[in-house]
């Protein structure tokens, strides 16, 4: 057998001698009862013996060290193990909690932004009932074929919450958000002038009419989008997106026609 084959402790010179000694003492514990195995260790010249109980004791120290570093070693994988267990666990802590307050934000978004298109919505009533007097009051002074001019002076609201909170409105998710931000769109509207001047009836009707319809879509869409956030507040379920209402809406107006 070469020297790349063989074992590199029967290289050395010590490795052959050892290795029968071992043997050697193997097989009398096999073949001997404890009275004769004494004897025969008695019987050894005192360089073998010696050498044997060297043997012996070394074997015993490399196991003893052997297996305390296993211990060791099984001791430091079970504390990297705790440690990697215990970063997890509080990463997942921290996760937890910050989306608490993501949903907590979230909701008080939802809420402000709600009780604010609640009081809108009251507000566009009533412009819808103000431009109805003053359509039915134009059309009795077009049937008197009178000649005046007037004015009209466009709605405007306020939108604080929402001017406020619009770096926030991403809260609410990409689908409740653009429908939010596309209502305040019409409620923001702010048309230059402000003051139409010297209109005659029959164009103050037709204006006005315009409006109408305008601000009655609106109304419906206020309170759509009121459901919506009432699902990010309570768990209502969802109404739907805002461009199905405004399809399934103007599907009923054209039946209707």
């Amino acid at each position: 057998m070469s020297d790349r084959v063989r074992p590199r402790w029967t290289q050395s010179r010590w490795g052959v001698p050892v290795l029968g000694i071992l043997l050697l003492f193997n097989l009398l514990l096999f073949v001997a009862n404890q009275r004769d195995l004494l004897s025969i260790l008695a019987a050894l010249p005192q360089p073998v013996a010696t050498l044997i109980a060297g043997i012996v004791g070394l074997g015993t120290i490399a196991w003893q060290t052997r297996r305390g570093f296993q211990n060791l070693i099984a001791s430091q994988e079970h504390r990297a193990t705790l440690d990697r267990d215990a970063r997890i666990h509080q990463s997942e802590l921290a996760d937890e909690q910050a989306q608490r307050q993501t949903d907590r934000e979230t909701k008080v978004l939802a809420a402000s932004v709600h009780a604010e298109l609640f009081a809108l919505h009251r507000q566009v009533h009533n412009t819808i009932q103000s431009i109805v007097v003053q359509k039915h009051m134009y059309e009795k002074l077009l049937q008197a074929k009178s000649t005046s001019l007037f004015e009209y002076r466009f709605p405007r609201f306020r939108t604080t919450v929402f001017d406020e909170n619009i770096s926030k409105i991403g809260l609410l998710g990409p689908s409740i958000a653009g429908d939010v931000i596309s209502v305040y769109a019409t409620l923001r509207v702010e048309l230059e002038p402000a003051v139409l001047k010297d209109a005659p009836a029959d164009i103050m009707i037709s204006l006005l009419e315009g409006l109408l319809e305008t601000y009655r879509d609106l109304g419906g869409e206020i309170v759509h989008v009121g459901g919506r956030l009432s699902h990010v507040q309570f768990g209502n379920p969802d109404p739907g997106t805002l461009v199905d209402f405004r399809l399934k809406r103007d599907a009923a107006k054209a039946r209707a026609k």
